[in-house]
């Protein structure tokens, strides 16, 4: 800069070829100067965009990643909705063999007795033991289908979860380039 001032104070002070060759020095260092900082500046640019893409990948990875998990999450839940109505199954048909065997005991008792097992008291507690089981049952079943329910609505839910993980990596991602090009504009500018 300071070669530039006395260049040009050379030719208003009259001394023309020495300020031209005092001048010339000064461009052609400011040149260098300028190239070496453009270099400077691309490689600046380049190293941005480099970093830039590592990290929109990462972003796209990480939300893939949280996706995969979800979706895992949400096999599980459907795993143990089936499992819950495999329980109920067996639950039930464990409640229909104690019927069954009081059924039978009481007909023995009964029978045993000289009762009859047509009608009378031995009849209406075979049905009111048939009842409790059908109700006992019934109460099973429901409680189990709410479960199942409830397992099936997380799975809904951890897959559109992972829906969501996904195209939040995807626009983390997006962001991130956005960001950096309006950064590279800024110093190119």
């Amino acid at each position: 800069m300071e070669a530039a001032f006395s260049a040009i104070a050379g030719l208003f002070s009259g001394g023309g070829a020495a300020a031209a060759t005092t001048a010339a020095t000064a461009a052609g260092a400011g040149a260098g100067a300028a190239a070496t900082g453009l270099g400077s500046l691309a490689t600046l640019k380049t190293g941005m965009t480099l970093l830039s893409g590592i990290s929109a990948l990462g972003q796209i990875g990480a939300g893939r990643a949280e996706a995969q998990v979800l979706r895992a999450q949400a096999d599980e839940a459907n795993l143990q909705a089936g499992q819950e109505r495999l329980d109920a199954q067996q639950r039930q048909n464990r409640i229909r063999r104690e019927m069954a065997s009081i059924l039978g005991e009481t007909k023995n008792k009964y029978a045993a007795a000289g009762v009859d097992l047509t009608g009378g008291i031995a009849q209406s507690q075979a049905e009111r033991t048939a009842r409790d089981a059908a109700d006992q049952i019934t109460i099973d079943r429901r409680d189990s289908e709410f479960v199942q329910a409830q397992y099936r609505a997380r799975a809904r839910n951890l897959r559109r979860g992972a829906g969501q993980a996904q195209t939040k990596g995807l626009l983390a991602a997006l962001e991130t380039g956005g960001n950096t090009a309006f950064n590279i504009a800024r110093l190119g500018a």
